[in-house]
């Protein structure tokens, strides 16, 4: 069993706007996302961490284990002060602002958009090539991402700029539209 949640404390993200914050990657030591977030909850920092919980098994046990969908990132929105806080922990081992604020603005909000329609996100590889497209029906309406035509041109691929990753899901292809 499969199911795609997100994370996200504090709070809403159009206030913020309104007050400066912007969105900051943190890259944070292996297995350690979902600690840091709290931490970082617990003092009024807000981030977003989107996961996957799924069914493993560990020496004959099935255990329900919630994992990040981009390991070892979480997503800070704020100040640069809440950045230095949250750099300031034993958690973190960098943190960047990203090269287009807006970029990532956008794709943040097209996964936080993406979990809430569908619970069949997996992590993948973002695509060297791709086509920018738009689902126009069923239930991922309104999505866009990229389609990589010379792999599989049913998979939805959204990336994240500035992390290197990407999630995906299947799509009927003949629902998308090509994004200019």
């Amino acid at each position: 069993m499969r199911s795609v949640t997100s994370t996200r404390w504090g709070r809403s993200a159009n206030m913020l706007k309104t007050q400066g914050a912007r969105w900051f990657i943190v890259r944070t030591a292996s297995r350690r996302e979902k600690i840091l977030a709290k931490q970082l909850a617990a003092q009024d920092v807000r981030c977003f961490l989107p996961t996957l919980s799924c069914t493993r098994v560990y020496g004959g046990v099935e255990a329900h284990v919630t994992l990040p969908l981009f390991p070892g990132r979480l997503f800070v929105f704020g100040s640069d002060a809440d950045a230095r806080t949250a750099a300031a922990t034993p958690h973190v081992v960098g943190v960047s602002s990203g090269d287009d604020e807006q970029r990532l603005d956008d794709d943040l909000r097209n996964i936080e958009r993406a979990l809430s329609m569908t619970d069949e996100l997996q992590p993948c590889a973002p695509p060297e090539h791709g086509q920018a497209v738009e689902v126009c029906s069923g239930p991922l309406e309104g999505l866009r991402g990229l389609v990589d035509p010379g792999q599989d041109p049913q998979r939805l691929i959204l990336p994240v700029i500035g992390v290197d990753q990407a999630v995906c899901t299947m799509v009927d292809g003949s629902i998308v539209q090509t994004v200019c």
